[in-house]
């Protein structure tokens, strides 16, 4: 057994703000409170400062309503020993977390401003042309619209100034998630960022000239690596999104299950299933014309297209091609599949004339096509499901033994293919290359035949839902565990795959997704 510390899980860097929350949520799920990792932040922010300013003694802060906010006025108190602060508040705290910080600094000698109360606008204005070093603390990594007056006024201030402007976590009026600015675009000397590397400095970090030399410090504000390193329930409640109650079939996903063989009859059906249970609306299945009757049978809730022949080939499924990309937002391909020679041309072909139009979940003997012709798949937009050993014979290597080097193993080779590789096991490994999670998940009595089906439709419906493959794969694993995990408390090491898909909608009630 080995702890997170022996597990080469990396520092996951170019967050969301969506990312971000959950992970605080993990975090919150330990005991830590939101206090206590404002006070971290503040702390270590403050030492960063301390080593950056040389030169000056005055610093004005320029704070929020939010916890970002929160955060300066820590910093404040962990630098008024040193420097003359002046904290101006563009609005008042309105968080507990931020009313408790500012009545920290009641005990100092803190300059402390309130805008519209004890400082008016272009007083402000002024005390930032005459700071020499400014702490930006206005907004934090929620902000997703037009920032508004006397915000905006003071923002848009910073664009004409060549100050030493310091900014907590980002710079206020950009976009976590985007880059976009909401007022006008300036370019700050430092940004001091929590503990993670959001996804917008991407974006400043490839853009030289329109952000020369900024400095951009990442500080330890103490999250545990348990708290990023697994998947959670709070992946699915910060990401599975909330149904419009207005909208209309089709507009919550549309998903085909392409596979099935004589031999293979139910495999198509379960992964089908799973994906109407997750709250997908539309599903069509696609299989041989030997046995269409055999899998209409199962239910009547999903659409079977009959493929002319005792396989999928090409050529039968020339007349549904193209109807395939422009019904579906995302195909599955693999289950039951058979393994002639013709199938496995066919996966290829079809992939290869679809894989810039729609989205793939990759699973089963789908994967065998790729063996060989790994260049096919690199760097499109395709969520691959193998077990190590379906793995070890599409890459034709061997994998380590050891759990952390093999997680190892799977980020570099998530990272080379350019894709999300899912690789199941006791433990599942998510990895898109830069961005590794752990799903621990699920019963023993989950290796019972078909519950791969069932994943594969759990992960197609989960890759409608959210955009980003990568937490659309851990946080179908997250399901298809935790619903098998309640499949055992009834029937132990005797539950069958069918009973894992009935547990799903509860699961997803019991994470917090509103049907």
């Amino acid at each position: 057994m080995y702890t997170l510390k022996e597990l080469p899980i990396p520092q996951p860097s170019y967050l969301t703000r969506e990312e971000i929350i959950a992970i605080e949520m993990n975090e919150f799920d330990t005991g830590v409170t939101s206090f206590d990792l404002m006070q971290n932040a503040g702390l270590a922010i403050a030492n960063t400062i301390k080593v950056m300013i040389k030169n000056t003694n005055n610093i004005l802060i320029l704070a929020g309503s939010g916890n970002n906010g929160g955060d300066a006025a820590v910093t404040a108190r962990h630098l008024h020993d040193i420097f003359n602060i002046h904290i101006i508040y563009i609005k008042k705290p309105k968080t507990k977390e931020s009313i408790a910080a500012m009545h920290e600094l009641e005990s100092t000698n803190i300059k402390i401003s309130f805008l519209s109360e004890n400082i008016s606008l272009m007083e402000t204005l002024t005390e930032i042309e005459n700071a020499d070093t400014i702490i930006d603390a206005i907004f934090g990594t929620g902000l997703k619209s037009k920032v508004r007056t006397p915000s905006y006024e003071i923002l848009n201030k910073f664009s004409t100034l060549d100050k030493n402007i310091i900014c907590i976590d980002l710079p206020s009026g950009m976009d976590c998630n985007t880059g976009e600015w909401y007022c006008d675009k300036y370019s700050p000397k430092s940004i001091i960022s929590m503990q993670f590397s959001k996804k917008c400095f991407k974006i400043i970090e490839e853009s030289n000239e329109e952000y020369p030399d900024i400095n951009l410090i990442i500080v330890d504000i103490g999250i545990k690596p348990t708290s990023y390193s697994y998947v959670t329930s709070n992946y699915v409640k910060k990401f599975w999104p909330k149904r419009n109650p207005d909208s209309h079939k089709g507009q919550n996903g549309r998903v085909m299950v392409i596979g099935g063989s004589d031999e293979f009859t139910g495999a198509p059906v379960l992964s089908g299933m799973a994906t109407m249970r997750s709250g997908v609306d539309t599903l069509r299945i696609a299989v041989p014309e030997t046995i269409r009757d055999i899998v209409a049978g199962y239910a009547e809730d999903f659409i079977v297209v009959k493929v002319n022949g005792p396989r999928i080939t090409s050529k039968s499924f020339k007349k549904y091609r193209d109807m395939a990309i422009k019904r579906h937002d995302v195909i599955t391909i693999g289950m039951g599949l058979s393994n002639h020679p013709d199938c496995t041309k066919f996966v290829r072909e079809f992939f290869e004339y679809a894989r810039d139009k729609v989205n793939f979940v990759i699973d089963a003997e789908a994967i065998r096509a790729f063996k060989g012709n790994l260049d096919l798949i690199k760097d499109r937009n395709v969520i691959l499901t193998p077990h190590k050993r379906e793995l070890r014979m599409m890459i034709d290597e061997e994998l380590p033994r050891e759990f952390p080097d093999l997680i190892e193993f799977i980020q570099e080779k998530a990272k080379e293919l350019g894709i999300v590789l899912i690789v199941k096991g006791k433990i599942d490994i998510i990895s898109n290359g830069y961005r590794t999670l752990l799903n621990n998940t699920g019963h023993a009595g989950m290796t019972v035949g078909g519950s791969g089906d069932v994943l594969a439709g759990v992960v197609a419906a989960a890759y409608n839902f959210i955009d980003d493959p990568f937490i659309a794969a851990a946080v179908a694993t997250y399901i298809m565990g935790k619903a098998g995990e309640a499949c055992a408390e009834e029937y132990g090491y005797s539950l069958i795959a069918s009973d894992i898909i009935k547990r799903i909608p509860q699961t997803l009630i019991e994470c917090g997704v509103n049907f």
